[in-house]
């Protein structure tokens, strides 16, 4: 029988108790039990999945003698991933219903509970959502106990993943809970919780629903590569982890709380503090022994890309995803880039980020090396990255550095010292004094924010055109100007070599500064340039009243020539720039709008309102959707 099917009275089960649903509350503009019937909605699909066969071979075929089978005589696999999904769902869906009663409602329905078509549109979704992340279950189950497979080690691996990734969520959502008793009690004034696992990560619920749904999907394997189902099967069923980091780091999870966050504590230092010393998504709270660091914002094939590989080649979990070279080449890429940044630009970031390949040529680590990071992490780095300029002490510093020196063995330090790609002691003291620039500082704003600025540069250039117009921008709701540039200078691939991606220190050789001036040059890929083209294009085909112009500046930092043939066949070759680029060849958009507003990184985006000229915000283009939102609102 075809798998589908086979899938059938699941697909029913999940679209028809939903429709049910969204026929009784959808009239009423009730999302108070929105959250619980997507939990009752897990919970009946799987029973179905799992009893349907057997209902239906005894009362509609009437074989004589089936009954519903009992719970020992299913196969394990099949008790643990029905036991998971029912777990997970009556604790989360309780959990979330309370919360909703106690809350008087949910505020991600304000708006979209009084548009009847939009609020049914949600009910639909979360049918969709069921089924597609129980898959693996529902699959599993439509296989006779008889003929599953044993439990291996991959199937012991995803029960331990599971049952981490649970008592995560559980304890995350708990610490949250007491969080906010104890501010109601008068207990503390804090705005935002940054306690517990929440220090760790921002979001420590959305850590352990990616990773129990990554155990879940691990367990079904056993089953779905077995030759009962059709090739490809278990790799159908890990849509259920992909569509769950995707939903949780791309649409409902993260990115309206960043936005909320960002609009409630967005001038505050701590909330800056702790948006720069905090993980954002926290993927890898999970395994914090592994010094890898995985970019979870990317969207698209990427997020299949560093899904896969980061299970494939990090993990060394067996998978049936196999990996082009080129995927093998973008996840190795990952590892070793950081933002597009002059040297004398980077941040110092903590040690305990240090990409895993910094390490893997010198072998594993023993454990004085251990001692020694640990002492450095807490002594010199902790204690030294915030006493910078006027709250540098250097008796603290001398004294620190003695001791240390002291209390390790010179020969391990030194092999500690070429594992993290460190500085000599006085360069490493004058990074920490110097500190970082200030547009990377907490709190820091763009002089040119709410600053009425001059755009007529945009009609008078000149610029080397390559694609789109600048036409239309005058009578635009919202222009946005963007920077990119599809490579960067060996200048910066010289720093970002000596000095990772989450270690501390900028080598700041005079070479470096020396072989550019000489335009001694060649180039690296500027990954977060182009990380961003995809929703750029977005932007211009969803937003009429939106007009995008970039500029590419390859030479932004460098004053370097050009090569704009060079760039025209790189535009020629992608299909995610769908809006307007130009080249900067005479440097008019870098010195009328880059450089006065003084974040002096790539890539930049700033958002204007033409009507009065007004710079609404300025930074990352990927950070940029609650602001544009606003700004949106504002016009």
């Amino acid at each position: 029988m075809p798998l589908f099917s086979k899938l059938a009275p699941s697909i029913i089960s999940a679209f028809g108790l939903q429709s049910a649903l969204a026929l009784i509350f959808v009239p009423q503009a009730n999302e108070k039990f929105y959250d619980l019937g997507g939990s009752i909605g897990f919970i009946s699909t799987t029973l179905v999945s799992l009893y349907y066969p057997h209902l239906k071979a005894k009362y509609w075929d009437r074989i004589p003698g089936r009954s519903l089978p009992r719970l020992l005589s299913l196969a394990p696999r099949q008790l643990f991933l029905n036991a998971a999904i029912l777990a997970w769902s009556t604790r989360l869906g309780s959990f979330l219903f309370a919360r909703a009663l106690k809350a008087g409602g949910d505020s991600r329905f304000d708006e979209v509970k009084h548009q009847p078509a939009k609020f049914t549109a949600f009910w639909m979704a979360q049918a969709t959502w069921v089924l597609a992340v129980g898959l693996p279950v529902y699959m599993v189950n439509t296989l006779p106990p008889a003929n599953h497979a044993r439990l291996g080690p991959l199937d012991f691996i995803g029960i331990a993943l599971w049952a981490g990734s649970w008592l995560f969520e559980i304890v995350a959502d708990h610490q949250k809970s007491a969080w906010r008793r104890a501010k109601e009690n008068k207990e503390h004034d804090d705005k935002f919780i940054t306690t517990g696992l929440w220090g760790i990560s921002r979001h420590p619920n959305y850590v352990g629903e990616v990773g129990l749904w990554t155990g879940m999907w691990l367990v079904s394997g056993g089953s779905l590569r077995s030759p009962f189902f059709p090739k490809g099967a278990w790799l159908l069923a890990g849509l259920s982890p992909l569509l769950t980091w995707f939903l949780l780091t791309r649409v409902s999870g993260v990115p309206p709380l960043e936005a909320a966050g960002d609009k409630k504590f967005g001038n505050d230092p701590k909330w800056q503090e702790y948006k720069r010393t905090c993980n954002r998504s926290g993927l890898l709270a999970l395994v914090p022994s592994l010094n890898v660091h995985v970019q979870v914002k990317a969207c698209g094939s990427e997020c299949y890309i560093h899904l896969v590989a980061f299970i494939h080649l990090t993990l060394k979990f067996p998978s049936p995803l196999r990996l082009s070279r080129r995927a093998r080449s973008q996840y190795a890429s990952s590892l070793k880039q950081g933002p597009c940044q002059f040297p004398q630009n980077l941040s110092l970031q903590p040690l305990t980020e240090f990409p895993s390949d910094n390490m893997a040529s010198l072998g594993p680590e023993t454990p004085a090396e251990l001692a020694v990071k640990n002492d450095f992490q807490t002594h010199i780095w902790a204690v030294f990255q915030d006493l910078y300029e006027d709250k540098w002490d250097q008796g603290r510093w001398n004294a620190s550095v003695a001791r240390f020196r002291a209390a390790h063995d010179p020969a391990v330090v030194q092999r500690f010292w070429a594992r993290a790609k460190l500085p000599a002691w006085d360069a490493l003291e004058a990074q920490f004094r110097k500190g970082p620039p200030p547009f990377l500082r907490p709190g820091w704003q763009s002089p040119l924010l709410g600053k009425r600025v001059d755009l007529q540069w945009i009609d008078r250039g000149p610029f080397e055109h390559v694609k789109g117009s600048t036409e239309g921008w005058r009578n635009a709701k919202i222009l946005i100007i963007e920077f990119w540039a599809s490579r960067f200078p060996a200048a910066h691939a010289a720093a970002t070599d000596d000095v990772p991606r989450g270690s501390v220190g900028v080598r700041t050789d005079p070479e470096i500064f020396s072989r550019l001036s000489r335009g001694a040059i060649h180039n690296r890929w500027c990954r977060p340039c182009l990380a961003v083209f995809r929703d750029l294009s977005g932007i211009a085909r969803s937003h009429p009243e939106i007009k995008i112009i970039t500029f590419n500046s390859e030479g932004i930092f460098t004053n370097a020539p050009i090569d704009a043939a060079a760039v025209k066949r790189f535009v020629a070759r992608r299909d995610d720039m769908d809006y307007p680029v130009f080249i900067d060849t005479h440097r008019v958009a870098v010195n009328s709008i880059f450089q006065p507003g003084q974040n002096l990184s790539i890539p930049l985006a700033f958002i204007i309102t033409p009507k009065d000229g007004v710079v609404r915000w300025v930074g990352n283009p990927e950070d940029m959707a609650a602001p544009l939102d606003m700004a949106l609102k504002a016009a």
